[in-house]
């Protein structure tokens, strides 16, 4: 896919985060087949069971918005986003922390993801 393609693609996808609708997200940009792995977990595969633990990560956020993209980068099949979010959890304290994400994409899809951040 030509540069131009997965940046439009990464655009669109950051604006379904930053408008709270991730689960269109995952709908629209996971592959089949996707491995996802987030900070130091092991990898989930299947768009199936990323989606399952995407429901439940969102229903122990009370509040998690993207408050900005900080950078992205994109080559013919990968990008490269760190973004920005603001949260309330359950789980945790109030906060922040950037993230920084990686996808390898595959006919408009993502096949691979991999997320860590920083706090």
């Amino acid at each position: 896919m030509p540069l131009k393609g997965i940046k439009t693609l990464v655009n669109d996808l950051n604006t379904l985060l930053a408008s709270g609708r991730v689960i269109l997200a995952i709908e629209k940009y996971y592959h089949p087949m996707v491995s996802l792995q987030k900070v130091f977990l092991p990898f989930t595969y299947m768009k199936a069971l990323c989606f399952k633990d995407e429901c439940q990560f969102i229903n122990d956020m009370y509040d998690r918005q993207l408050d900005k993209v900080v950078d992205i980068s994109a080559g013919n099949i990968f990008s490269f986003v760190s973004r920005r979010y603001d949260y309330q959890c359950s789980n945790w304290m109030p906060g922040s922390f950037v993230e920084f994400s990686i996808q390898l994409w595959e006919n408009g899809k993502i096949i691979n993801e991999q997320h860590t951040t920083l706090n």
